[in-house]
């Protein structure tokens, strides 16, 4: 027990409101109770609460703060427990905490203050609820905090001046789900940032070795990267890509990419496209299959409604989630998902085959980002996933997991329905090759933009829209590695899918959406994956 316990008693108004607060929230065991109090066990020290008549608080000079206020100081893993408590309450709390760097301040339900602070990087003696909160390292309570750090990364990045940061508008994590559920660090540098990373660092190190513990190790290796550039550093696109992405380095293997061009042309042969080289049968092939501009949004919700009908059967209930058409022009990405406004934005200077759109809306609707944002949240809500599902649209490590449901999603809901789906589905394959591909030609290898758009035109057979956009997106200092996030994700997701049986399904659908990964992490999955 602690060295220097003390004996504090306070006054309520409710005791089994004190309770419910002191044992249930903050997992205080109770020693004693009576009809009058219940002494309480407090991180090593005694806390007595007290039922007083009238007001139980006694008010200041200018009734602006309670008189009874207390706390300890924590050691790190104490905190990060206490957090994740503190944070799994949600609206069980009295009033919302004030969750700082290093300082934690809670309002009991008599109006009581309890102030914790952050001893950083100092043991602390054992206390008698421990055991209650965890002192063996939490993983629940390392993703709280590592979701508050990351959150105040974004919050960060995102108040320096439009044009100063490198996402302006975006942010790190461009869809949070959590603001109710984990506040953001706040943070004044970079310092402070990278301080709070490294203390995430010894904790994670202290998980046993597991699917959990490599995809904390890959998220903190990231994350430092990405203060590092937000902090104005230059690292190589390659260190970009190994580490900020968790993708392999360098370009798809010039023999995959064939492999895949010949199962393009055995697909069109077999359609009866024999007349011209594999590039000319591929553009007249979409030519006459491109959804006419006027039927665009009709094509659109049609194919949304399938696809929300297919994925609350095979996933998760969306609650009949909407999601409208948003043309837009002059971007560098082909579709994104507009989570916040509800909208799917489109970059109409491109054509799209019913199969192509039919891609774009699962993946960025059902059952791909919106189907993975509402799953995780669900998750976290029923305590069933750590907190830090929440990061899933991350610009991170988790970015190549989420990307990889996306390209993926059309097979997670069994909707191959032709051979034109199988062809698209090749040539979306094909492209995500060849963008990485690109890429890293683009800079690594040298190569002039010129160069590197007729490598696209040749290998992909892309539009130009979808040509401009890729080298547009390679060549920006932070977004520019994450082109490889999709064939990486794509990968990862579908070497397991394959391997899944049908028995699987329910738990490899529960591992891949209800936590976040990198595809080291997606890759260690089993059925009896705890």
């Amino acid at each position: 027990m602690a060295t220097h316990p003390f004996h504090l008693s306070f006054a309520v108004d409710d005791l089994e409101r004190a309770r419910r607060f002191y044992g249930d929230v903050l997992e205080c065991p109770i020693q004693h109770q009576d009809e009058r109090s219940v002494e309480f066990g407090f991180f090593g020290h005694v806390i007595v609460a007290r039922l007083a008549d009238g007001a139980p608080a006694p008010r200041s000079g200018d009734g602006a703060d309670p008189l009874w206020s207390f706390g300890v100081g924590l050691d790190d893993g104490r905190w990060e427990a206490l957090i994740a408590t503190v944070s799994r309450a949600g609206n069980g709390l009295a009033a919302p905490p004030v969750i700082g760097r290093d300082r934690l301040v809670l309002r009991d339900p008599a109006g009581n203050t309890l102030e914790f602070t952050l001893r950083r990087g100092r043991s602390a003696p054992a206390a008698a609820n421990d055991e209650a909160l965890g002192m063996t390292i939490d993983p629940a309570a390392i993703g709280a905090t590592l979701t508050a750090v990351t959150m105040g990364i974004d919050a960060f990045e995102r108040s320096r001046p439009r044009g100063t940061s490198l996402l302006d508008g975006e942010g790190l994590v461009p869809i949070y789900m959590g603001t109710d559920i984990i506040p953001a660090r706040r943070y004044a540098s970079w310092d402070e940032a990278q301080d709070d990373l490294a203390a995430l660092d010894s904790s994670v190190g202290r998980i046993p070795e597991g699917p959990r513990a490599v995809f904390l190790r890959g998220m903190l290796t990231s994350l430092k990267v990405a203060v590092r550039l937000f902090a104005g550093a230059s690292p190589s696109f390659e260190e970009k890509v190994r580490d900020l992405v968790g993708a392999p380095t360098g370009p798809v293997d010039p023999a995959v990419i064939e492999d895949i061009r010949g199962r393009l042309d055995s697909l069109l042969r077999r359609q009866g496209a024999v007349r011209g080289d594999l590039g000319e049968r591929i553009k007249a092939w979409e030519e006459g299959r491109f959804v006419d501009p006027g039927r665009l949004e009709a094509t659109f919700a049609e194919l949304l409604a399938e696809a929300r009908a297919r994925t609350d059967a095979r996933i998760i209930d969306t609650g009949g989630y909407e999601m409208a058409l948003n043309p837009v022009r002059d971007v560098p990405f082909t579709a994104r998902c507009n989570f916040n406004q509800g909208q799917m934005d489109l970059n109409v200077d491109q054509r799209f085959t019913r199969s192509a759109l039919k891609h774009l809306v699962c993946h960025e609707v059902h059952p791909g980002h919106v189907t993975q944002l509402l799953y995780t949240r669900a998750e976290v809500d029923a305590g069933r996933s750590d907190p830090d599902a929440l990061l899933c649209t991350a610009n991170a490590v988790t970015g190549c997991v989420q990307e990889g449901i996306g390209d993926q999603a059309v097979q997670l809901i069994d909707w191959i329905e032709d051979e034109d789906d199988e062809i698209h589905l090749e040539l979306r394959r094909l492209r995500s090759a060849a963008q990485t591909s690109a890429a890293w030609h683009l800079m690594v290898d040298g190569w002039a933009a010129d160069r590197v758009a007729g490598y696209l035109r040749r290998t992909a057979f892309g539009q130009e829209a979808w040509i401009q956009g890729r080298l547009r997106m390679a060549a920006h200092p932070f977004r520019g590695p994450f082109i490889s996030s999709y064939w990486a994700g794509n990968e990862s997701v579908r070497r397991v899918r394959e391997r899944v049986s049908a028995g699987q399904r329910s738990s490899f659908m529960a591992y891949l959406y209800g936590r976040v990964h990198s595809p080291e992490s997606l890759e260690m999955f089993s059925p009896a994956t705890p």
